[in-house]
């Protein structure tokens, strides 16, 4: 796990991280110890140069549990651990004497011993079953240095943290601490922010020892870093609330069904199927409620969120809409009659509402206050109107299919809107069906990313946003596909000189481009059948390095009836499928090489032909030999989470040389087919190099064999930039 760590002074640490509430008490508590003779003076003698770690000389006391620990050269990790158990216990009971300090039954439980490694943790109770939501705080202990292999890990407190707030739903920060022989460490682990103390040593400095733990024990007290609107249930499922705002009187409250999110990326959000409840405390279902989908997500706070996004989005579709003349809009003027059709349709009365996700219901927290001026997060909370499924949950192509077409629809209305999605993918393309007879219907999702375009005078920021399986190359490579003006092809796209290039801006025709990477990433990569899946491990990965970005522009650039490892990864009742995919690929890149050429990537006008003729020719294309594929099964995503997603638990039972059990991985049952093994995509990207297939280098005039290869281009689209 690749994490960005700040390393921060022990008392900075104290001071920024842990809570300070009890700090008060610190005084009371070492007296106290020196009292119990826990704490024993060091005597006259006692070094009084300050060390290295700390700036301070060594303290006047020395912990008595450590003195035979530390006597030895070789460190007995077992024994460590049972030392600071009792530095634990013995700080719990002098807090137990002091006001005002409200002491849990926090106590530090073994977990398991491998390796270089001796693994504990506080919890609340010694009696129970372990869970890994019950895991407070992860505690690690290194096994002697000379007794390790070169080999041997690191204590790797970051990575058991992160695994409780991937099982945890309340989590939103987990302490941790590790001891190597003499030093100890203490972690902050969050979705945000990785903070480590440096290292200092609890033989000269065990007053800081006891800080930790009072600020360990205060922090299990309050429950810092559980979220105290979401609530574990004896069952294992959470209740959220929503309280109450200004649309609303009371709080509302939701209780999970089960995750629809894919496992990998709850560090992003999480998804949930859920049913109203009367309350948190009364988990009763309330009479007439339906199933809903909740979203919970961590944002900036100074970004808008989805709900904000959806309600500026919908106004400005319902003003386009009242507009009687909207036909002769310049994004329309080269629609075909039965697409203005469907989109006059839909633009009646809030019709167009039926082609989104709607949110019923939100909450945005306070913004999380992290030291050293790291960016500040909300969580955000969003209640959608309806249960659907996702595309990629879609069994046969058929229906995939249609929900594609529909999902034309609400592209278009969002562009006659102006406004761009910008992140299209199998996840946020949906699918409700109203009753178990009903066609599927689509809707649209996940409009964080969503803004205006053209949107003059907005600044542009440099990140990259989308899923790389889907991206428009032209967003991948910040490039513009060109004609050979002044510049040499380059794999596919082609590199012109930097003062002509035009800054790099999402537009209509990348969320449609986005649309055609889905249908060939569900034809070439996710039919039911041992087929040879080469093509898709090549051009479906999570990276948007220039390298991959010039591939998948090369691919776009040349006819898909020549790639043989595509055609050895369909079966053969897509051929005309993929002539008519072919088709669509050839329209879109000759209109991004006629546009970019005139310079008019902001003109509306400009895009409204190929928002029209060539996809409903795509769709109508396919139609024709819809008897052919529409029933080819395809892989179901929700069917492999279930059977494969991984489960953590403690098992103090489990068998083996360890007397103290481990956290074991469950692993599913079923063992994934040919046709599952590509990797599902996700919004997490990774710069790795792979091998890809790349076309050859051209340089040079434009010939008329290399204008026929990319396309004709018409008098029409010549006409529609003048």
């Amino acid at each position: 796990m690749e994490t960005n760590i700040t390393n921060v002074g022990i008392d900075n640490f104290l001071n920024d991280y842990l809570p300070n509430d009890w700090s008060h008490a610190s005084e009371s508590v070492l007296a106290d110890l020196k009292r119990r003779k826990v704490l024993i003076s060091r005597g006259p003698s006692a070094r009084r140069k300050p060390s290295s770690s700390t700036q301070r000389p060594p303290y006047t006391h020395a912990l008595k549990t450590f003195k035979s620990v530390f006597s030895s050269k070789t460190v007995n990790p077992n024994r460590l651990m049972k030392s600071f158990q009792s530095v634990w216990n013995a700080v719990r009971r002098s807090l137990s004497k002091i006001e005002d300090t409200s002491i849990d039954e926090a106590c530090i439980r073994p977990i398991r011993d491998y390796g270089p490694v001796l693994e504990a943790c506080v919890a609340p109770s010694a009696d129970e079953k372990l869970r890994l939501s019950d895991v407070v705080v992860p505690l690690m202990v290194a096994r002697a240095r000379n007794d390790r292999d070169e080999c041997d890990e690191e204590p790797d407190v970051i990575s058991r943290s992160t695994d409780i707030l991937d099982d945890d739903a309340r989590r939103t920060f987990v302490y941790g601490v590790t001891l190597d022989e003499e030093k100890i460490s203490v972690y902050y682990v969050s979705r945000m922010l990785t903070a480590r103390s440096e290292p200092f040593s609890m033989i000269e400095h065990p007053d800081l020892v006891v800080r930790i733990a009072i600020g360990l024990l205060c922090a299990v007290a309050q429950k810092s870093g559980h979220d105290p609107l979401v609530t574990l249930l004896p069952d294992g499922t959470y209740v959220y609330e929503l309280p109450p705002d200004t649309t609303r009187n009371t709080a509302l409250f939701y209780q999970t069904i089960r995750l629809l999110s894919h496992p990998l990326s709850v560090a992003k959000s999480r998804v949930w199927r859920v049913r109203q409840v009367v309350s948190n405390l009364n988990p009763t279902e309330v009479p007439g409620a339906v199933d809903r989908v909740l979203k919970a997500v961590f944002l900036d706070e100074d970004v808008q969120t989805e709900v904000e996004i959806q309600g500026a989005l919908f106004s400005d579709i319902a003003a386009f809409g009242s507009d009687k003349d909207w036909r002769t809009r310049e994004i329309v003027k080269d629609f075909e009659q039965a697409d203005l059709e469907s989109l006059g349709e839909a633009l009646q009365g809030d019709n167009f509402k039926s082609y989104f996700s709607c949110i019923v219901a939100s909450h945005k927290g306070n913004p999380s206050s992290m030291p050293l001026g790291s960016s500040r997060k909300s969580r955000c909370l969003f209640v959608y109107d309806s249960l659907c499924s996702p595309l990629d949950d879609i069994a046969t192509l058929g229906e995939a299919m249609a929900v594609l077409r529909q999902c034309v629809i609400a592209l278009r209305l969002m562009f006659c809107a102006g406004w761009v999605h910008r992140d299209l993918s199998p996840g946020n393309i949906l699918a409700y069906r109203p009753t178990q007879d009903a066609p599927l219907q689509a809707k649209l999702s996940d409009l964080e990313h969503a803004t205006r375009f053209p949107n003059i005078g907005a600044v542009q920021s440099k990140a990259i946003v989308g899923t790389p399986h889907f991206m428009a190359c032209e967003i991948q490579t910040s490039r513009h596909f060109l004609p050979i003006v002044g510049g040499r092809r380059v794999r596919g796209y082609v590199r012109p000189a930097p003062k002509e290039t035009p800054p790099m801006i999402h537009n209509y025709q990348h969320d449609l481009e986005s649309l055609w990477w889905i249908t060939l990433w569900l034809i070439s990569t996710r039919v039911d059948e041992p087929l040879p899946r080469v093509f898709g491990r090549s051009f479906f990965q999570q990276r948007v390095d220039h390298l991959y970005g010039s591939a998948r522009g090369s691919l776009l650039s040349q006819s898909l009836l020549s790639n043989s490892d595509l055609r050895r990864s369909l079966p053969s009742s897509l051929d005309s499928f993929l002539t008519n995919l072919d088709n669509l690929r050839n329209d879109l890149f000759v209109d991004y090489m006629t546009r970019n050429e005139a310079g008019k990537q902001s003109d509306v006008g400009t895009y409204s032909w190929v928002l029209s003729e060539p996809v409903s020719a795509f769709f109508d294309g396919i139609s024709e030999s819809q008897e052919r594929w529409a029933a080819i099964r395809l892989v179901v995503e929700s069917e492999m989470q279930r059977e494969d997603r991984p489960v953590f638990m403690v098992d103090n039972e489990s068998p083996g040389p360890s007397k103290m059990g481990d956290i074991v991985q469950q692993p599913g049952k079923r063992k994934r087919s040919a046709a599952e093994a590509t990797d599902h995509p996700s919004k997490r990207i990774c710069a790795s190099r792979m091998e890809l297939p790349v076309a050859g280098e051209r340089c040079g005039p434009i010939t008329r064999s290399m204008t026929r290869a990319a396309g004709a281009r018409t008098r029409a689209a010549t006409r529609r930039l003048r």
